[in-house]
């Protein structure tokens, strides 16, 4: 295992666990001698240090000492030389160990796995384990290469190596095999019966005659109604229990095989059900094992179950996935509730009875069934002919009681010799009458002996004669009610690896099921959209092209086709304000009366179209669930609907939450939509500085990227002040990165900008800051030439505060070039510039020339006047927005103090900037406050603290 403070594994690894084997970066070390392999292979399976004393009886018991620890001292030195690593063993007084810190053994990490679960309850229990336990047994098991420890190592001649060898093989076998029998019956009870069988597998392949085992994997191929396989296992195990075992095959290996062969013959799914089941088989089933197990349950217990979700959301599905998965095989009677058919009474039982009765059985029912029931079902699939006129005659009179004591009667019937499982899907879409009958039902507790009633239902679907039914179920029939949640975001994982055979990056994981919402309809469709584009899963990015399927579209309109005008208003304009939103915000927004902004929202609640997030009152949260239903509401706005919307959700927001600098992105983005470029360039610019006051450049440099890419779109009178801007903000921000890329890309605009509309301000600023670019690339006459060229540009405007930020940027050159005279006559220049401490600008400039004029008095042996200099920059840094002008500044008067002699000040003002030297990623400045540090904890005498 990787050791207590080490983050990464050894390149040298020692695999014991099956086939022995030596590796260093993944290249097979080569030992030729078979003692050598097997002192190596003793020591690496040893968690504690071993006397000589002992290694020397294991291996040479019959030799004297001398010659015995001899052989021992040739042999470390021989593995030393192997290994290519001279510091691989331990050896301490009389104990020899390997350093696993230099190696990686799978045994020793097997072992920290295993030994805390092995005797635990979970372990030695039965039922589901917990989700740790789980995944930490099958870390173990994925270690293991084999079921033997140190296969096929065995040293001739050896008995201690042998007797210690068998030891650890038996601990290894027992425990190997206990776990995989543990992970068998954790997938068993969960229903999961096909990773079941994949570790009573693997036991097979070491253990075949394992009558327990045996068992399990006949009963899991059972299960799974695989009886081809079950029979070809059982007659592949026949001649190896004959043959090795007395008695031959087991009892109840043999009952197993009758029982195989009598379901195999019985199995006869009716056409109509393979059908519907097949459809769904090119998919794959995910998650929902709690469930499979409950509904496993409720068939057992027999009775009736409510399962309900979102449209999408697998509730079908799941109900197929259950009766797949039975044992037995029941009669499976599929009812379904149909639009507009409420004048058309018992539908969905008529067409289910159709899909189920075989006309060999309708026509053995009794006459007075025929009679009954021959409006409602013979007429629909046979003939008329099948029954006498004598018959059809009697049929004037059809009261409710008799429909409802005909279909008792045939249900009864088709129960009689399995179970039945009838389902009821799309059940708010049933006639009254349907319902009614099931209610006939359940009075005469029909379920509790014959099977199992299952009712789905969608939950944004309201249906008040249903409500009342499912209500009065819970109250007299102890109906158990289950709930589809989508699926999270492991599940969403899982399903996208199944469906296209790979992973994906984790940002376009995050971006379907954002989109999705963990809808399994939703995600089953976007994936096949996805899979008809060239899309690389691996490095997907938000900014790539993300296709929505037409099906959803479809589905889409139709859904909100059917809303009243109101409602549509409401729902359009909580669309454009983010897949998140605030009641309030949503009601200055669309200026409703509250009544009718209520009801709007919760006919959007009750359609599933947006739900609550949070349960505060004060801070509630409404989201869409399904970011691409949001989307597709968005795309099909005019421009000018577009526009006034995203104009009223600023102001809303503004209205609700004022001028808020964590908004400042958000507002951005709805000027941006809105089209109203400069408020949105001002927007950007914003974000970015509030993210710099987060440390957080990722989001600062996304801000200010978006705030250029609308550069162009900015009115002329406009556009030359906001670029400036920019370039002042950015441009700083990422100089103090020594991101020199970013600042060429930057300077390199705003020259061409500038000379475009000969700006000399433009241009004096653009030029200055490619000096900045030639400063970090060590390019330093080009930078002092650049300098130079700009304040001949800068000469040509009234703004002193550039002209003074380019003369400390020119006297910062002459340093690094040991031209301190040149610096200094430069840095005092610049500062008889005209100062105004109302233009914070100016003064940001000031604290940069001061702070490094500062520095350069105190490389020149004038303290006292670097100080004066350093306090008026600390001062002044106080004035302007830019956090690492604070840094400059309080950097070099520690620096003054320390060469005044005044250890201790100097010291507390290093230390207090030195957290935000670091937060804000100033690693030349923080190694200039390291070495203040350091020199004054020196002359302090504190040797440890100026070491450390």
């Amino acid at each position: 295992m990787t050791p207590a403070g080490q983050t990464e594994i050894p390149q040298l690894q020692i695999f014991l666990l099956g086939p022995p084997l030596v590796t260093r970066s993944g290249q097979i070390v080569c030992i030729n001698r078979r003692e050598l392999r097997a002192g190596l292979y003793y020591l690496a399976g040893r968690t504690e240090p071993v006397s000589r004393a002992e290694i020397c009886y294991t291996f040479w018991p019959d030799e004297p000492e001398e010659a015995a620890r001899k052989k021992l001292r040739e042999g470390l030195s021989r593995l030393r030389s192997a290994l290519n690593d001279p510091h691989i063993f331990i050896t301490n007084n009389d104990f020899v160990s390997l350093d696993f810190n230099r190696v990686y053994v799978d045994a020793i990490e097997y072992k920290h796995i295993v030994e805390p679960l092995l005797n635990s309850s979970e372990i030695n229990g039965s039922g589901v384990l917990p989700e740790w336990i789980y995944s930490q047994l099958k870390k173990a098991v994925v270690l293991c290469r084999g079921h033997q420890f140190l296969q096929e190592a065995s040293l001739h001649n050896s008995t201690g190596y042998d007797t210690w060898l068998s030891i650890s093989n038996q601990s290894f076998f027992f425990s190997y095999e206990k776990i995989l029998e543990r992970l068998a019956e954790h997938c068993i009870t969960l229903g999961n019966i096909d990773e079941a069988m994949l570790w009573l597998g693997k036991i097979l392949t070491f253990d075949q005659l394992n009558t327990d085992i045996n068992y399990l994997m006949l009963n899991c191929l059972r299960e799974r109604r695989r009886f081809k396989e079950a029979l070809d296992y059982i007659n592949y195990l026949g001649p190896h229990y004959q043959t090795n075992q007395s008695g031959g095959m087991p009892e109840i290996l043999i009952e197993m095989e009758k029982r195989v062969k009598r379901e195999a013959l019985e199995t006869t799914v009716e056409k109509s059900e393979k059908g519907r089941i097949e459809k769904t088989e090119n998919i794959p089933f995910v998650g929902r094992n709690d469930l499979l197990v409950r509904l496993n349950n409720a068939y057992h217990r027999k009775g009736l179950v409510h399962i309900s979700g979102e449209t999408g959301s697998g509730k079908t599905r799941l109900v197929y996935e259950f009766y797949s998965r039975l044992e037995a095989n029941p009669r499976f009677l599929f009812c379904s509730g149909k639009p507009m058919i409420s004048s058309t009474p018992y539908a969905p039982i008529v067409d289910g009875l159709n899909d189920l009765v075989t006309e060999k059985e309708w026509l053995s029912l009794p006459d007075e069934l025929k009679m009954s029931l021959h409006s409602l079902y013979p007429a629909i699939k046979f003939s008329e002919k099948r029954l006498s006129p004598i018959i059809i005659d009697k049929l004037l009179d059809n009261p409710v009681l008799r429909i409802h004591n005909a279909l008792y009667g045939l249900l009864k019937i088709l129960a009689e010799k399995k179970s039945l499982v009838m389902v009821l899907d799309i059940a708010e879409w049933c006639d009254e009458a349907t319902l009614q009958f099931l209610a006939y039902l359940n009075e005469r507790h029909f379920f509790r002996v014959h099977g199992l009633l299952i009712v789905i239902s969608r939950a944004e679907t309201r249906n008040p004669v249903l409500d009342s039914y499912l209500d009065r179920c819970v109250l007299t029939s102890n109906m158990e009610r289950m709930v589809l949640e989508p699926f999270t975001l492991e599940e969403t994982s899982q399903l996208i690896s199944m469906m296209l055979g790979k992973a994906v990056s984790e940002e376009l994981l995050k971006k379907i099921h954002s989109q999705t919402g963990g809808n399994p309809y939703l995600l089953i469709e976007t994936l096949k959209a996805l899979d008809l584009y060239s899309i690389d899963f691996s490095t997907y990015s938000e900014v790539d092209h993300f296709p929505i399927p037409a099906s959803i579209r479809a589905i889409v309109k139709e859904k909100i086709r059917v809303l009243p005008a109101l409602t549509h208003e409401v729902l359009l304009a909580a669309a454009v304000l983010g897949q998140r939103f605030q009641p309030q915000v949503l009601e200055k927004m669309v200026k409703l009366d509250f009544d009718a902004f209520l009801s709007a929202l919760e006919e959007l609640q009750l359609t599933g179209i947006v739900k609550t997030v949070s349960g505060s009152q004060k801070a509630m949260v409404y989201e869409f669930p399904h970011d691409q239903l949001r989307q597709i509401l968005v795309e099909e706005l005019s421009p000018v609907r577009s526009r006034g919307l995203h104009l009223s959700a600023v102001q809303a927001m503004l209205e609700v939450k004022g001028e808020v600098a964590e908004l400042a992105s958000t507002y951005a983005w709805h000027y941006e939509q809105a089209a109203e470029y400069t408020k949105a360039f001002t927007a950007w610019c914003a974000a970015g500085r509030y993210s710099r006051t987060c440390f957080s450049k990722v989001d600062a440099y996304a801000a200010y990227q978006h705030a250029l890419s609308i550069l162009n779109e900015l009115p002329a009178e406009a556009s030359p002040v906001l670029l400036h801007q920019l370039l002042l903000e950015w441009g700083e921000y990422a100089y103090d990165q020594y991101d020199d890329i970013t600042c060429e890309k930057l300077f390199k605009i705003g020259l061409e900008k500038g000379e475009a509309i000969q700006d000399p301000l433009l241009i004096g600023v653009s030029i200055s800051g490619l000096g900045r670019v030639s400063e970090m690339r060590n390019k330093l006459d080009e930078g002092i030439d650049l300098h130079n060229r700009a304040l001949f540009f800068l000469s040509k405007t009234q703004n002193n505060a550039e002209k003074l930020e380019t003369y400390a940027r020119l006297g910062i050159l002459y340093v690094l070039k040991d031209e301190y005279v040149m610096a200094k006559e430069t840095f005092l220049t610049g500062l008889k510039i005209e100062s105004n401490l109302d233009d914070s600008r100016l003064i940001d400039a000031s604290v940069n020339l001061k702070s490094q004029l500062s520095l350069i008095n105190s490389m020149m042996g004038y303290p006292a006047q670097a100080a004066i200099e350093a306090s008026q920059a600390v001062n002044e840094s106080r004035l302007i927005p830019r956090l690492s002008g604070k840094v400059h500044a309080n950097t070099v008067l520690s620096i003054a103090q320390y060469y005044q002699g005044k250890y201790e000040t100097s010291l507390q003002t290093a230390f207090s900037v030195y957290k935000l030297a670091e937060k804000l990623n100033l690693d030349w400045w923080s190694a200039l406050l390291d070495i203040s540090i350091a020199k004054n904890y020196l002359v302090m005498g504190n040797l440890d603290e100026s070491w450390h």
